[in-house]
């Protein structure tokens, strides 16, 4: 996911120099697979399942939001690829939310840190919606992009920091049970008895 989404600022960089249909349409097309396989990441993690399901659901969102930047409407593709960019970073939020048991505050800080950012892009796509041009011919410009480049670039460092976190947490515990259980029948072995109840 995260190949997608600095590519989208490579991306998107160009577009702000040199505003294209094509550009438009591929920083729109990583942009939403990134957020799409950060949501399909966050439902592995939680159930340990495939992602695959939920990060191809995420990319029905490129269907919706990249005919109007291939028909010239780079404003209404803009307003749509923020307004799905904010469903996906909302719906990782919730799988996070939906995993809180395992780390408390680790998940609920992902989740403040997603939640943040998909709003960031929700206001954006409400500052274009309310400017009401479906035609840009640039890249968006205004109080909610700088917003929301502050709050991405904060948010998914934290996320990065905290997910590391959380990695690590549970490979500990993975290594602390796998320390105290026998391999073949699951049940506590010698050390594990020897911890409980001491020496005999």
């Amino acid at each position: 996911s995260l190949v997608f989404v600095v590519g989208d600022i490579f991306i998107y960089d160009a577009y702000i120099d040199m505003p294209g249909r094509l550009l438009g349409i591929a920083t729109s097309a990583f942009l939403l697979i990134g957020f799409s396989a950060m949501l399909g990441a966050a439902y592995q993690f939680r159930t340990g399942g495939s992602p695959l399901p939920r990060a191809l659901s995420g990319c029905v969102s490129l269907a919706m939001a990249l005919p109007p930047m291939a028909l010239g409407y780079d404003g209404l593709g803009f307003i749509f690829e923020n307004m799905f960019a904010a469903l996906l970073l909302f719906a990782t939020a919730f799988e996070y939310w939906r995993g809180r048991d395992e780390a408390p505050a680790l998940t609920i800080g992902i989740t403040t840190l997603y939640s943040a950012t998909a709003t960031s892009f929700a206001l954006c796509a409400m500052v274009l919606a309310w400017d009401g041009k479906l035609v840009l011919g640039h890249a968006p410009s205004n109080w909610a992009e700088e917003l929301s480049l502050i709050v991405v670039i904060a948010s998914m460092t934290g996320i990065g920091a905290l997910s590391l976190a959380l990695n690590q947490g549970r490979l500990a515990r993975h290594h602390h049970r796998n320390a105290l259980t026998d391999p073949l029948t699951g049940l506590l072995n010698r050390r594990a008895l020897f911890d409980m109840h001491g020496d005999v």
